[in-house]
């Protein structure tokens, strides 16, 4: 904002400037392949490497001048700015000062007046509206030669009054400072018919992506059939092994003996994860016999006895008769595929009778009216447990 502080016919305001554009590592795009040439390089199985560029290119800013009285006016509020309509722009390369000026020849019909005058600077986004061809005031006190000159223009300023302007500077075009060669390398220009007019309202067409037509077949009910793992010789502690993983330890668990839990999972049927199944299990709190081999070779007493599994949601592509694992241990459908430890942190791992490892478990449930779904959960042991999917048609 710049203010006379007494009344004047004319105001001249200097500007100092410091504009330039610094790059550092950025990609030689002048020197990059054309695509004709990166299919010749293809064919003649060449590699290449692009180069980097690291230094101050131009850069332009640009802005435009309001101007009002200074003071209040009748009613006791200031007046409005009014627009000067030029636009002016500053280029530069270095990190250097530029010193301009900008000389305004006041109105002839308005007395010695004084008046407030405010630079507004143009972002990127208005500038994008301006056609190629708009006029823009280069300032440049370093003019060549046959510049010398001072640049003369004129703007009419509603209720003021025509004002006379002088720069040392140029015209030119949007398009002359729109673009840095180090961006571009043989560019082309295709022109297509069209308007720069900004739209007033967007109303929407259609919503993407749309509805497919068809049935969508997601699971909804499977029943279990029974528990697998990872050698058919491992034939008991697959149950234990499997909910420990889920719901954690038993005999660490505050619930009373024969009291009941509920927990969600997602599980995960396809390497590409587009195919899942989230289920709730219900467990009961469970004594495990004097003779289980968990409780006299490990120190467990209880475990978490299957109560039944809901299907809460699924992708679709489910059928009926489809048979799915749910998994813990190696490959698991949780998400995590290690094998079971050894560490002893799952207690129905490790000392098992067969004297197999168990690397995985599953639980394999069945379906009143389907073919079932496997479920497996693993350890170091390997557990499946089958379920049959009912599906839910949505249309």
């Amino acid at each position: 904002m710049v203010r006379n502080n007494r009344p004047a016919v004319v105001t001249e305001i200097g500007i100092k400037s410091r504009v330039f554009q610094r790059l550092q590592g950025l990609c030689a795009f002048n020197t990059t392949p054309t695509p004709d040439e990166l299919k010749k390089f293809d064919k003649e199985e060449t590699q290449i490497r692009s180069g980097t560029y690291t230094g101050s290119i131009h850069r332009s800013s640009f802005f435009q001048v309001f101007v009002r009285k200074a003071g209040k006016g009748e009613t006791g509020e200031s007046f409005e700015f009014q627009k000067i309509n030029h636009y002016f722009a500053v280029t530069g390369s270095r990190p250097v000062d530029q010193y301009n000026f900008l000389r305004f020849v006041h109105p002839q019909d308005l007395p010695p007046t004084e008046l407030e005058f405010k630079f507004v600077p143009i972002p990127g986004s208005e500038l994008r509206s301006l056609g190629p061809d708009e006029e823009i005031i280069r300032l440049s006190a370093a003019v060549s030669d046959q510049d010398q000159e001072p640049l003369r223009l004129a703007a009419e300023v509603p209720g003021l009054g025509r004002f006379g302007i002088v720069v040392a500077g140029t015209r030119t075009k949007k398009s002359q400072l729109q673009t840095n060669k180090e961006f571009v390398r043989k560019p082309k220009t295709t022109l297509e018919p069209g308007g720069r007019t900004i739209p007033q309202n967007v109303v929407r067409s259609i919503v993407l992506p749309q509805d497919t037509q068809g049935d969508v077949i997601t699971a909804e009910a499977i029943e279990r059939q029974v528990n697998i793992s990872n050698d058919d010789r491992i034939e008991g502690g697959k149950n234990g092994a499997f909910f420990h993983t889920i719901f954690g330890s038993c005999d660490n668990d505050p619930i009373n003996e024969g009291g009941e839990k509920t927990k969600q999972t997602r599980e995960v049927l396809s390497s590409d994860g587009r195919r899942w199944m989230a289920v709730k299990w219900t467990v009961r709190k469970t004594r495990l016999s004097d003779t289980h081999y968990a409780h006299v070779s490990n120190g467990v007493n209880f475990t978490w006895a299957f109560i039944s599994c809901e299907v809460v949601g699924s992708s679709d592509g489910y059928q009926v008769g489809d048979i799915v694992d749910f998994k813990r241990g190696s490959g698991a459908t949780s998400g995590s595929s290690s094998a079971y430890p050894t560490d002893g942190s799952n207690p129905f791992v490790p000392n098992h009778p067969s004297g197999i490892t168990m690397t995985f478990q599953a639980s394999v449930t069945r379906s009143l009216t389907l073919t079932g779904v496997r479920l497996q959960s693993a350890e170091r042991k390997r557990i499946t447990t089958k379920f049959l999917v009912i599906p839910a048609t949505n249309k």
